[in-house]
């Protein structure tokens, strides 16, 4: 391949591989689980503060998960891995109507506080018989 993947045309502006510009945009991504059990991306915009601490969960090995039900309810989970398996650090479920956007705040934030209350990794151990 040659050529850079994201190219800048005018100061502020990206172009992607496509040489389209790039919009900026704060969307949010959930993994989305039909109720068929199939999986698809589905994004959410609540602008860029609550994208950023989105980000920080997400660096921090998360992940955000949503459910639409046939009844009308959403079902929402910010899940960490952790040593292997998956952990819910927080959960909301809201109807899917103009309150679901006050549940993504919620999630979002409650999932970030759990990251402070996780206990820190383990440090990977030292290697034996090497000369420093």
């Amino acid at each position: 391949m040659s050529g850079p993947l994201i190219a800048t045309t005018q100061p502020g502006q990206l172009l992607g591989p496509n040489g389209a510009p790039i919009q900026a945009s704060y969307a949010i991504p959930f993994v989305r689980i039909y109720p068929d059990g199939k999986r698809g991306l589905q994004t959410i915009d609540r602008g860029e503060a609550l994208y950023t601490l989105a980000c920080k969960f997400i660096a921090g090995g998360g992940r955000f998960g949503i459910c639409i039900n046939e009844d009308g309810t959403v079902d929402m989970v910010g899940v960490l891995n952790q040593n292997g398996d998956d952990v819910v650090a927080a959960q909301e479920i809201a109807q899917n109507d103009a309150s679901l956007l006050q549940a993504v705040d919620k999630l979002v934030h409650a999932a970030v506080a759990s990251i402070a209350d996780m206990p820190a990794a383990e440090p990977e151990p030292a290697f034996e018989g090497v000369a420093g």
